[in-house]
């Protein structure tokens, strides 16, 4: 999830625009980015090839975004492409639908899927012999190669500018309309 300028400027001006009073630093601020925005940022990182088994070539592209606030989950739903590197023929096309919530990691500085879930697999059109390992192949991109999946990284510069102003960032949230990140003061 890579942020451009407008939204960055969003995220290091929300503490100023908020830190008009003294109090700037009794407590948590926090950022929105609309849902539009973040199937942009999501989008980005698609199309997605995989090699699985050393036998399937798997692509996956054209994401749309479901927000499941009551879950702090986002679905996804995603064109899935598949070819046996046996067979180089047509691929067999289909849709995955997958949901995940996103944290923060801050060892790295980066946004991360977490606990990536196969929600369902439509595999209209392949040969039965295939089905099922084509079914493995889809749980195991959604819920172990796309686990931890690296959606954005904050520049050094970014968070020091944050951590300026004494926040750092915190939780982010599945919100109606979209995506919250709080921005926790730093404790010293």
């Amino acid at each position: 999830m890579q942020l451009n300028r407008r939204d960055l400027i969003l995220v290091l001006a929300a503490p100023l625009a908020l830190g008009a009073c003294s109090s700037m630093r009794s407590g948590p601020r926090q950022v929105d980015v609309s849902e539009r925005r973040l199937l942009d940022l999501i989008s980005r990182q698609f199309p997605l090839k995989k090699r699985y088994l050393e036998l399937f070539e798997v692509e996956l592209s054209d994401p749309s975004l479901r927000l499941m606030p009551e879950e702090n989950r986002i679905g996804t739903r995603l064109n899935f492409a598949a070819n046996t590197l046996l067979n180089r023929s047509e691929p067999w096309t289909g849709q995955m639908a997958l949901s995940y919530g996103l944290r923060y990691e801050p060892s790295d500085q980066t946004v991360r899927l977490d606990a990536v879930r196969l929600d369902g697999f439509d595999l209209g059109g392949v040969p039965a012999a295939y089905v099922k390992p084509l079914r493995g192949a889809g749980t195991h991109l959604a819920e172990n190669l796309l686990q931890n999946l690296e959606v954005h990284k904050f520049k050094s510069q970014e968070l020091r500018s944050v951590e300026g102003f004494g926040y750092q960032p915190g939780q982010l949230t599945v919100v109606p309309g979209g995506l919250r990140l709080q921005l926790d003061p730093l404790t010293r």
